[in-house]
């Protein structure tokens, strides 16, 4: 991809990843930790949707996507 968004997202993402060691669940844990000290600080947390938000509500949108 010559995009330079792209390139830019996937620097950060290898810097992420170095600095954690690939390690998904030290990750997660240091970004747990830094939603605590936010929430502390007064910021408020908005938690993320179900995911039956995504499924699809109709019929013919369920229909539409099962092959895909």
């Amino acid at each position: 991809m010559n995009d330079e968004i792209m390139h830019e997202v996937h620097a950060i993402k290898d810097g992420l990843a170095k600095k954690y060691g690939n390690d998904l669940k030290a990750l997660l844990a240091s970004l747990t930790a830094n939603e605590a000290k936010l929430a502390t600080a007064g910021f408020e947390i908005i938690a993320a949707p179900a995911m039956g938000a995504f499924l699809a509500s109709s019929t013919l949108q369920r229909t539409r996507f099962i092959h895909r």
